[in-house]
């Protein structure tokens, strides 16, 4: 679709320039409305011999899983789960998970999905909030849900062996290295829990699209973790948007798809587990989310697309077998959760396209609040670009008034995937969700601009801006700014900046540097960043100091936790790290 430059308005919103990159029946084609259970099977009743999942080398077809999901509603139904419950789930990526995931929705409940490295204490607050009678746990992870489980309404706890679906040899292997738990008198196992509904006849269920089907937590990486609710809808406007934008990912049905991200965080549930297998792909299942667990898999399953984060990729293309390799097979290798500089990004696609893909690394932006990513960066055009059925609009942060083309300010967003709300928090989604000319818009909390050509720039995190007293003024400070600026260093493998509070400027730059060669002199090191800081950046923009170490502390989502590193800034004596 052409955009006719003399109707141009210079406003993103209105002109929505994006589209011309794609077809009018993409752009016109309408979303589905429906259970996210009804669209996962019309995408697939016709190619019920298809292999759905591959969990160590076991495949399960599309017919097979279709006819789990069944035992497990029936199961539900059996234990009295009814339309509108909510089922809590902690457990990690294995095929039993995707059974409750899609079950769970069949019959009208939803999934309130539970972070497995979440605090006893976030977890027993989810479990008592939402009233749940009823929560799956992965074996690993069942003494802290018993924990987290008293003085709530839970009446029963099913233990999941992660082993459960695995190959008979590896299985029994795994079960003798696996500490299997002792259970108390409301906790029964898997096994158990699918045979209670063995003799139940399933009674179906009418589900309107747009009611509430999941409940996934925020990373805390600001403040306490608010549950986001989604609709099936939302979750279904994914799969449908992938299949318009197939000259962006190259993304066919039984591809191979590797999924390593958990699914207690939105884009290990929608972005691989929903997308993956409403388009039909090979999902290769892993329960690991450890970036060291991935190159393994790569090597030995060669999947024609994936996603993870730069630490996942990381591992990847250090992978001396995988420097080795011809990397034709890889369509798509999709990256999101945390922001990486461009020359990392850069180095990755260099990376891939030398050992044979065609492509380079694609950038995921989005939210928990959208389910995942709203834009994305295409292989045939520069820049990050909206999903078909999205819009965006920038707006000035103090007078929310909106911007044209070029100019920073917020970013909004507008989607289809959009979060109903937090759940049991009203005034907290009325402070991020506003109604304008009948959409729905989400404020992002993040700083940007859209260019004439439709290209979205990420610039910083208003969350994240800080004031400083400079001269006789106040100004803001951008840590983006500055960390784009010392990760060109050759000796930086990654920073990030936060704010130190100071009774006489107001706040103070810290410096956090991760880097190459850990063995170099960090005083060398941090007079090379000094100059470089001098000669590239605004004075107010210089870091006041430089902490070297060896990571970053993470949330449970896999972002870097900026509040952390805010109280490590605050108390740098209490921690062993290099001066």
């Amino acid at each position: 679709m052409e955009t006719n430059e003399k109707e141009l308005t210079g406003y993103p919103s209105i002109d929505k320039p994006w589209l011309k990159y794609y077809s009018e029946e993409a752009i016109n084609a309408p979303l589905p409305d429906c259970s996210m259970y009804e669209y996962l099977y019309d995408c697939n009743k016709d190619y019920l011999g298809n292999t759905a999942l591959n969990y160590f080398g076991k495949k399960i077809t599309y017919k097979k899983l279709f006819e789990n999901i069944d035992k497990v509603a029936a199961a539900l139904q059996a234990n009295g789960v009814k339309k509108g419950d909510i089922v809590s789930v902690c457990t990690l990526t294995a095929p039993e998970t995707i059974y409750l995931l899609y079950a769970i929705n069949k019959v009208g409940a939803v999934s309130n999905w539970l972070g497995l490295t979440s605090p006893v204490q976030d977890l027993h607050n989810q479990l008592d909030s939402t009233d749940s009678k009823l929560v799956f746990v992965v074996e690993m992870a069942y003494d802290t849900i018993v924990e987290a489980a008293k003085d709530t309404k839970i009446e029963k706890i099913v233990s999941v062996p992660i082993e459960f679906s695995m190959p008979t040899a590896i299985k029994a292997a795994a079960s003798l290295k696996n500490k299997h738990p002792v259970l108390n008198d409301i906790s029964v196992r898997w096994k158990d829990f699918i045979e209670s509904g063995t003799n139940t006849v399933f009674k179906p269920v009418v589900i309107d699209g747009n009611e509430m089907a999941v409940i996934i937590y925020t990373g805390g990486t600001t403040g306490i973790p608010k549950g986001v609710m989604l609709s099936s809808n939302a979750a279904n406007a994914y799969p449908a948007q992938y299949r318009k934008a197939d000259n962006m990912f190259f993304i066919k049905r039984e591809h191979r798809f590797l999924c390593v991200l958990p699914p207690f965080i939105a884009v290990g549930l929608f972005s691989c587990i929903n997308i993956a297998l409403c388009i039909g792909t090979e999902l290769i299942v892993y329960p690991d989310p450890k970036p060291e667990s991935i190159s393994d898999l790569f090597v030995k399953y060669k999947p024609n697309h994936f996603c993870g984060s730069p630490l996942h990729m990381n591992a990847i293309i250090n992978d001396e077998r995988v420097n080795g390799m011809d990397l034709s097979f890889l369509y798509s290798a999709v990256y999101g959760g945390e922001h990486a500089s461009e020359i990392w990004e850069e180095s990755v696609s260099n990376f891939l396209k030398k050992h044979g893909s065609r492509f380079g690394i694609i950038n995921g932006y989005g939210m928990t609040e959208t389910g995942g990513a709203v834009a994305i960066t295409p292989h045939y055009i520069n820049g990050l670009y909206l999903f078909v059925k999205n819009n965006i609009k920038i707006v000035d942060p103090d007078s929310f008034e909106e911007l044209k083309y070029n100019n920073e300010g917020e970013v909004l967003i507008s989607t289809p995937t959009m979060m109903i709300g937090y759940y049991n928090s009203t005034e907290a989604t009325n402070e991020i969700i506003s109604i304008q000319e009948k959409h729905k818009w989400l404020r992002t909390g993040d700083l940007g601009y859209v260019s004439e050509n439709g290209s979205i720039k990420i610039t910083g995190r208003i969350k994240r801006i800080y004031w400083r007293k400079y001269i006789d003024t106040v100004v803001r400070v951008y840590p983006m700014r500055t960390e784009e600026e010392l990760i060109k260093s050759d000796n930086v493998e990654r920073c990030t900046v936060v704010g130190k509070k100071d009774e006489i400027v107001g706040y103070r730059s810290i410096a956090f540097i991760i880097l190459k060669d850990k063995s170099a002199n960090t005083e060398t090191v941090k007079s090379s960043l000094e100059k470089l800081s001098r000669d590239n950046l605004p004075e107010s923009h210089i870091p006041d100091e430089y902490i070297f170490v060896d990571s970053f502390p993470l949330t449970r989502a896999g972002k870097v936790d900026y509040r952390a590193l805010e109280k490590m800034a605050e108390e740098k004596g209490k921690f062993s790290m290099k001066q």
